[in-house]
């Protein structure tokens, strides 16, 4: 079946919209979960660099929020210091930089062993499509440029949901996993790779590890502890769905049918904590 190139780019854009409305919410509620962490944290001693393993305000935003939010605790402590030292020379006495402390509070997990392990599982699931997009755009197989530039659009995508959920997973109380998982790459994607000889291949390898990802985090909706990982996940595998379906007809799969039929399944669910 042929597909216009402009059906494809049509749907590229509206995917991509929907994408960057997603992540944009997802972003704001990982924000919310490091204020509730600080909120509920018990005082720290400023001179005690092993309170709960070091971690301050301002390094659990480094770590999940990155160097934006940290600037911004470190204006806010900038604010508190000048206007500190405005008001001592007021009154006669010579200001201190000491007076208020810009990051005292300690953070608290958000998350728990569960939790940590469902989102591990995610990012190295996002990590594995990033390398398997970045295997087929070298491979030099997909000549059609909508197609092409669809990959690449679907690449740039998957890369964003990884950095989202390694950061809910530092969030969580975890260590970010950052690879390729070890258990797909092997058993499911490198024997495809080894195989692929057309677009077309390339094409079903795409919808089928699409497939995968968007039936895992349907599958991981309601499972966390910490209820809010669930935004993560249901966003996410909203875009994959959309993934999914656009590959479905690029493939032909929605003339011969889907694996799920008319609704999709969690059949292909990766378990959490599998090769993470």
């Amino acid at each position: 079946m042929d597909i216009s190139h402009d059906f494809i780019r049509r749907e590229a854009r509206d995917i991509e919209a929907a994408h960057q409305a997603a992540m944009k919410q997802d972003r704001l509620t990982l924000d919310r979960l490091v204020d509730d962490g600080a909120a509920s944290a018990p005082e720290a001693d400023p001179g005690d660099a092993g309170a709960a393993g070091g971690a301050t305000t301002g390094t659990l935003a480094d770590l999940v929020l990155g160097p934006m939010s940290r600037r911004r605790v470190l204006m806010f402590g900038g604010v508190a210091v000048a206007s500190s030292a405005i008001f001592a020379a007021c009154k006669g006495a010579t200001p201190s930089v000491s007076v208020v402390p810009p990051t005292t509070a300690v953070t608290v997990a958000q998350g728990t062993a569960k939790d940590v392990a469902i989102l591990r599982t995610a990012s190295s699931i996002e990590a594995l499509a990033v390398a398997v997009y970045a295997s087929a755009i070298k491979s030099g197989l997909v000549k059609t440029p909508a197609t092409l530039d669809l990959i690449k659009l679907f690449q740039s995508q998957h890369n964003q949901h990884g950095d989202l959920f390694q950061r809910s997973t530092r969030t969580a109380g975890g260590t970010a996993f950052i690879d390729p998982n070890p258990v797909l790459m092997q058993q499911v994607v490198q024997p495809r790779l080894a195989a692929l000889k057309t677009e077309a291949d390339v094409v079903v390898l795409a919808y089928d590890l699409e497939h995968l990802a968007s039936a895992t985090y349907q599958a991981d909706i309601g499972m966390f502890d910490n209820v809010k990982f669930n935004t993560a996940v249901a966003s996410v595998g909203a875009t994959e769905a959309r993934h999914v379906a656009l590959l479905a007809v690029i493939s032909n799969k929605s003339a011969t049918g889907t694996p799920d039929g008319a609704f999709q399944t969690d059949t292909d669910a990766v378990t959490a904590g599998t090769g993470v």
